[in-house]
């Protein structure tokens, strides 16, 4: 703590925090029992099955080519491709930048031209760009075809019934509206090479996928927390030593996809840049889970990078409702059972009256 309070900007506060996780880090366990896995490199098939309701799943899944999308092979690096699909320079997007002082923000605007200049020539930065946020110009044939199994839906139901309240006709939403969920469901990240994010959870509780387009990416996470250890963590999440933290690289044409939840942290080596195309799903099974991981984002906001308020709200009231209709179905096998629908329940209870002491 005392040699941190030196620390004068983010690239040097994000470098610090990093080595320190990765000198504690080690390869996941990838054979034995379930008793024992803590990652899984699976076949397409068999990254679906493990993604049925009742499959036991003890940490993320790796697999390989699935993605429909296919870039053009004699037009150039996929990162020049993304940027003659973007169109207009002009706009302006969020770029994390390690040179800015950790007194401001972490970020700043950049015009989409100078983005792409940066990215030109695939040349070591001394100040990498991270762009976390740019709306995906690429087909929806970009999601991996092991996550469009009926389980894995819920988060395009959560946003056709907010959307459209009661009707079954097509969308007729507006597309300010539409574009929030779509830039949800998927999304690119694109950065240079020795851009790192530190650890935290995904916001709102959601499950990702992550597919790499170009270059390396390296990927930590907390295996199989104990409850103290995760709350431990989540009081201060920059300063926890605690827990087991193991990494794998991920390498082009492979998609990582971990539950809501996940405590995980991205590193790249400084001579590569990366092209992700990254999404969000929720799992009709895991209501429970879901349910605890944003109660706790409630009562600890800095264990995600990004708000949960006001959307949080909206998303639980919604899902209780789709969850009693689902019951009503008699359906409830596919939310976990009886025993995981009285936890969302509960859960839910807490979520509200954590909420009453915010002013939204």
């Amino acid at each position: 703590m005392q040699q941190r309070k030196s620390l004068k900007t983010w690239g040097e506060l994000n470098n610090q925090v990093m080595h320190d996780l990765l000198s504690r880090a080690s390869q996941p366990v990838t054979s034995g029992t379930d008793d024992q896995i803590e990652a899984y490199y699976l076949t397409g098939e068999e990254a679906a099955t493990r993604l049925e309701p009742h499959a036991v799943l003890n940490g993320p899944i790796i697999t390989h080519y699935q993605q429909q999308f296919k870039w053009a092979q004699h037009k150039g690096r996929p990162i020049e491709q993304l940027f003659r699909r973007i169109g207009n320079p002009n706009r302006t997007v969020s770029v994390q930048k390690p040179s800015l002082s950790l007194k401001e923000p972490s970020f700043i605007a950049m015009r989409l031209g100078d983005v792409q200049d940066s990215f030109q020539e695939n040349i070591v930065s001394d100040d990498p760009l991270n762009v976390l946020d740019l709306r995906n110009p690429l087909p929806r044939s970009v999601l991996p075809n092991f996550l469009t199994g009926e389980d894995c839906q819920l988060l395009s139901r959560l946003r056709d019934t907010v959307l459209e309240g009661a009707t079954a006709e097509r969308c007729t939403a507006s597309l300010a509206d539409w574009n929030v969920w779509r830039d949800d469901e998927d999304w690119v990240t694109l950065a240079q090479g020795g851009a790192h994010t530190l650890m935290h959870e995904d916001s709102c509780g959601k499950a990702t996928w992550l597919t790499v387009q170009e270059g390396q990416l390296g990927f930590g996470w907390m295996s199989r927390p104990t409850k103290d250890e995760k709350h431990a963590w989540s009081t201060s999440p920059n300063d926890y030593a605690g827990g087991k933290l193991r990494y794998i690289v991920l390498h082009r044409d492979q998609t990582i996809y971990f539950e809501a939840g996940t405590v995980h942290f991205v590193f790249r080596l400084a001579q590569c840049q990366t092209l992700l195309l990254g999404g969000h799903i929720l799992r009709w099974s895991r209501v429970d889970l879901w349910m605890e991981t944003v109660l706790n984002q409630l009562k600890f906001p800095n264990t995600t990078n990004e708000d949960v308020l006001p959307l949080t709200p909206k998303y639980v009231r919604t899902i209780a409702d789709l969850i009693e209709n689902k019951k009503k179905l008699g359906r409830a096998e596919e939310l976990g059972g009886e025993d995981a629908i009285s936890r969302f329940f509960d859960l839910k209870e807490q979520f509200e009256q954590e909420l009453s002491h915010y002013q939204l």
